[in-house]
């Protein structure tokens, strides 16, 4: 390894040699404490999982943002922003994020109960139960369970009292048999 030296305190690195790195002469910034090097800073997106629930949500059932707000428990204008892809606000609300998750999971299951119609969603989730509330009611209160059974038996109503009967019953006349050995 040959170097030139300029004088004590820098040394010129040969051309062809690159293991000698020479030391810098001076700072770029006066300030001791500012990095020479700027790290950028990360953009941190608005929380896009609440942004797509809350698209899911107006897709699979055709709320609005006020009904949306009412179930969540945040105003309407929050729920436009977070709509829009602006969640900061909902986002940092814990409250608010766990009833949007109950709400979700509540309305995805009966979005393919209700063989994935938009409408038939929006019905049920308005059907009165026996107490005249409704599964929206249910959200709003925070009775995830309740509001489920409430879409359930709007979905599937009660059968009606008595024994199952099939699809196409039997003729008793014909469905007996002989219930003896014939030794």
């Amino acid at each position: 390894m040959t170097a030139t030296t300029l004088s004590k305190d820098y040394t010129f690195p040969d051309l062809i040699d690159a293991t000698v790195v020479p030391r810098p002469t001076q700072r770029l910034t006066p300030d001791p404490f500012v990095s020479d090097y700027v790290i950028p800073m990360p953009i941190v997106s608005e929380s896009p999982d609440v942004t797509r629930k809350l698209n899911d949500l107006v897709r699979w059932s055709g709320w609005s943002n006020r009904v949306l707000g009412l179930i969540i428990g945040v105003s309407h204008p929050t729920v436009a922003h977070a709509l829009a892809g602006r969640a900061g606000a909902l986002s940092r609300r814990e409250d608010a994020v766990r009833r949007l998750d109950a709400a979700y999971d509540v309305v995805e299951r009966i979005y393919i109960l209700a063989s994935h119609k938009k409408g038939r969603v929006a019905e049920v989730m308005e059907t009165a139960d026996r107490n005249d509330m409704t599964a929206i009611k249910h959200l709003t209160v925070g009775n995830v369970a309740d509001a489920y059974l409430t879409v359930l038996r709007a979905l599937r109503p009660p059968r009606s009292k008595g024994m199952m009967v099939g699809r196409y019953p039997m003729d008793p006349r014909i469905a007996s048999a002989a219930v003896y050995d014939e030794d």
